[in-house]
């Protein structure tokens, strides 16, 4: 299973979660309560809650997000070829959803308004990790040429990443 979306975000990072966590996050207080500070969001990072996808950069990127829930995606020789780093490990426990979105946009009761992606992803365990690409040589853009690709599979029973910063030491 594949998701392809461009998504926005004015908060620097972008996240992969599951809206069943954050059903109480209905108005900016209750998301402040739950997402505004590093170590909010590092404790729904060990939950499992969320995956950040984080460079510190505002913008809309390209993100491909590959789910097998049997095996690891891999990325084609080109793509390999092409990652400027990868993430470590992170879990990822989903109750029957895989959303993508900037953070401001994690909320219980997600808009259908471009600003999140979604996918429907049988409940379990995963593990999520983010390749950073490169395709700067590359004239025509396409939705082939994502910014991010995002592999989600079973997990590996490795130690999870737990840092809200995504590709740093």
């Amino acid at each position: 299973m594949e998701l392809r979306a461009v998504i926005p975000t004015d908060s620097g990072m972008h996240v992969l979660w599951d809206r069943a966590h954050f059903a109480g996050v209905v108005d900016y207080g209750t998301w402040e309560q739950q997402l505004l500070d590093n170590v909010d969001i590092e404790r729904h990072i060990a939950s499992g809650h969320l995956v950040p996808i984080n460079i510190h950069s505002d913008g809309a990127f390209a993100f491909t997000v590959r789910i097998d829930p049997s095996e690891t995606p891999e990325l084609s020789p080109d793509e390999r070829d092409r990652v400027v780093v990868q993430s470590d490990g992170y879990r990822f426990v989903s109750r029957g959803s895989a959303d993508l979105s900037g953070l401001e946009y994690v909320v219980g009761d997600v808009a259908a308004d471009g600003r999140v992606a979604s996918v429907r992803l049988s409940p379990g365990e995963y593990e999520v990790r983010s390749h950073l690409m490169d395709y700067d040589d590359v004239a025509t853009k396409t939705d082939v040429h994502p910014d991010f690709i995002i592999a989600v599979g079973p997990p590996s029973g490795v130690e999870y990443r737990l840092s809200v910063d995504t590709f740093n030491g």
